[in-house]
């Protein structure tokens, strides 16, 4: 299976966001449940009446009983446009049921050499402070099911969850210390994110006991001068901004679609309809002529970084579920920002194929479960078949590696012990004898009957042998004999 690190426009930047392939190989069962060696069977479950026992027993324990043995290898074809990265390598695949940090732990620019780019960021004082940007890759796994019924119907998924870096961490790290507090000549500078551009703010400051940091990006930069109507168009909709006047104290009073506030420098303002406008410099004259003017960000993306928090965005500081910020510091200097990321809802934390997940923090950022490689319906994958005989036994029908011609048999996998259509009492047994029931091992170190099964997983020499005589030369020593359930033929 795959899944994409998808690269997505923004409304109102033309900057390329993060786009990467994440290759994952086929969920399978072991030999001898397929042909070949080849690990993609599917279980179906049949229909009609005592479905509800002993073939969802049969489809559960056989479920169980080879879910932690797959095998099979398959690699999954990149697509998609910008950076990408697979998280499996040639030496490791990732399988089913694996993290996706199984392979690699992090992606970095060595992988995405665009968005992940190493940087600099540049003070008005000269001073070139270098980063780097990393993706560290959290314990999602590729499961099953309905995702505790979240799902109308099974399917394949990604287990995100709900815990910040669940999915995967945000990293970045300064190669010295930076000090964001600085008014004159930190903020206001731009800072390189996943590829976006945004404005350290006022108010960032790392010398708190809670330190903070305000990002703005991701709008459209417009100065507009004393008297002067300009209109922008942000998300296809115009919004018509006046600079009424300015004052001594870096502050100002603008007009957005008829609406007028009083603004500083440094600090973002919100408007009808979600519009964020952050104020990056205000201009007031010094003599007469001189000029009148403000820098604004129409459209702004508003983040606060605020240590062990969740992230807020927009200018009413809305909090982003899923998430959690570190700024690391020393000195009252920042030296790292690093935020973990999830899905924001139990209720829809998963992420299945054809849907995705794009991130609520930076935006750009689009992952995307794409396919199963092969899919699970596709008519290359084998089957195992569980069904019933509407009494007592449950059957499981599959083409075994070892068949030969024999082709595809039916084998008896699960039986209920209580005789009453009151109640269930299901046991893993292949049949009823004058002395018992055949019953089927599939822990190691159970004792076995003559006429048991017992089931050996050993990658593609896996097999499942009949229990044809058990004797006893001496009160401590004996034989076993046995046989391939399947095609008979003696084994040792």
């Amino acid at each position: 299976m795959k899944f994409n690190f998808k690269k997505i426009a923004s409304v109102i930047a033309t900057t390329a966001m993060l786009g990467s392939t994440i290759a994952f190989a086929a969920a399978a069962y072991p030999a001898p449940f397929v042909n070949n060696g080849v690990g993609d069977a599917a279980i179906v479950v049949g229909s009609g009446s005592g479905v509800a026992s002993t073939d969802m027993v049969a489809a559960t324990d056989l479920g169980a009983s080879l879910d932690a043995n797959i095998t099979s290898s398959s690699s999954a074809s990149l697509s998609g446009t910008g950076d990408q990265a697979s998280v499996g390598t040639s030496a490791r695949q990732i399988y089913y049921n694996d993290g996706i940090n199984a392979a690699r732990s992090s992606l970095s620019s060595s992988e995405l050499p665009t968005v992940l780019a190493d940087g600099k960021f540049l003070s008005l004082t000269g001073t070139e402070y270098d980063y780097t940007q990393n993706l560290i890759l959290g314990g999602t796994q590729a499961t099953y099911g309905t995702d505790n019924g979240n799902l109308n119907d099974p399917a394949l998924y990604l287990n995100v969850g709900t815990t910040p870096g669940n999915f995967y961490n945000y990293s970045l790290t300064f190669n010295k210390n930076l000090n964001i507090t600085d008014g004159t000549n930190v903020q206001g500078q731009k800072l390189n994110v996943l590829g976006v551009d945004y404005i350290i703010g006022a108010q960032s400051d790392a010398s708190l006991a809670t330190p903070v940091l305000y990002l703005y990006g991701a709008g459209q930069d417009i100065t507009v001068a004393g008297g002067e109507t300009k209109t922008v168009t942000i998300a296809g909709k115009e919004h018509v901004i006046e600079l009424v006047t300015t004052g001594t104290n870096n502050d100002a009073k603008i007009t957005v679609d008829g609406v007028s506030k009083t603004v500083s420098k440094g600090n973002s303002y919100s408007y009808a309809g979600d519009l964020n406008v952050y104020v990056k410099d205000v201009t007031n004259p010094q003599y007469a002529g001189d000029v009148r003017e403000v820098d604004l960000i129409i459209g702004a993306n508003t983040i606060l970084l605020q240590n062990g928090t969740t992230v807020k965005t927009g200018a009413d500081q809305t909090s982003v579920p899923g998430t959690l910020v570190t700024l690391s510091t020393s000195g009252n200097l920042l030296s790292g920002v690093k935020v973990a990321e999830s899905l924001q809802k139990s209720q829809a934390d998963a992420i299945a194929i054809g849907s995705s997940f794009t991130d609520p923090v930076f935006g750009g950022l689009k992952v995307q479960l794409v396919s199963v490689n092969p899919a699970i319906a596709d008519s290359s994958r084998d089957q195992v078949k569980v069904s019933t005989d509407n009494n007592q036994f449950g059957y499981v029908t599959f083409t075994s590696a070892r068949a030969g011609d024999k082709g595809e048999q039916q084998l008896t996998f699960a039986y209920d012990n209580n005789t009453a259509s009151t109640g269930v009492q299901p046991l893993l047994a292949h049949q009823t004898t004058t002395s018992g029931k055949g019953l089927i091992h599939v822990l190691e170190g159970q004792s076995a009957l003559i006429n048991d099964w017992i089931v050996v997983n050993q990658g593609d020499a896996g097999t499942i042998l009949n229990v044809d005589d058990i004797s006893f030369d001496t009160a401590t020593s004996g034989t076993a004999t046995f046989s391939d359930a399947i095609t008979g033929e003696a084994r040792k």
